[in-house]
């Protein structure tokens, strides 16, 4: 079975096909989960069938200097309610921001893709809603983001967003469990007799 990545949404999930490169198309599922605990719902019962699977996500909207600690602690719950130890595959990948938001850490990159420099209103809209900022950046209504950015992304070179230490970390997780996988022998399927 494919390794899975799970996250929250359509325009996040293209974003990180991009972003895992050429040489991982087609060894890896990129899905959206459509919303944040939905995303987290799919990655468990996935894993509970068995699969590899990444979990790529954003904050939820609570803040302040201990979000992403509770962030954690509420995905690991959701995946794991009786807290034991299962030595599952999963990799979970909290982000400062939802996975559209990395287009805004590379100024050079975002003006390949909308065509003109963001405002300083995109940019500080970009801290709290990086997918309504980039829909305005780009012009488009929200629930057409994922079209645009697969018609903007193409011939895009996602190399400067592609060394970013989360994405770093979740490349690395997939080449790990492919590679593992392909070590496993296939078990012997003839009928016993």
């Amino acid at each position: 079975m494919k390794p899975q990545v799970i996250t929250s949404s359509e325009p996040a999930a293209l974003l990180l096909r991009r972003l895992l490169g050429a040489e991982l198309e087609g060894r890896v599922d990129v899905a959206d989960g459509r919303s944040w605990v939905n995303a987290v719902s799919r990655a468990r019962a996935l894993l509970h069938g068995g699969a590899t699977v990444a979990l790529v996500l954003g904050p939820r909207r609570r803040r302040g200097p201990d979000a992403r600690e509770w962030d954690k602690a509420y995905v690991y719950s959701l995946l794991n309610p009786d807290a034991a130890r299962t030595g599952l595959p999963l990799r979970v990948i909290l982000l400062r921001a939802p996975p559209e938001g990395l287009l805004f850490l590379e100024p050079a990159l975002l003006l390949q893709v909308s065509g003109r420099e963001p405002t300083p209103e995109h940019l500080a809209w970009a801290r709290t809603a990086p997918r309504e900022a980039l829909s305005a950046l780009l012009g488009v209504r929200p629930t057409a983001l994922a079209r645009t950015l697969a018609l903007r992304l193409e011939g895009v070179d996602m190399t400067p967003l592609a060394s970013q230490p989360a994405i770093q970390k979740l490349r690395k997780f997939i080449h790990t469990q492919i590679q593992r996988s392909e070590r496993r022998p296939i078990p012997d399927m003839a009928p016993a007799g």
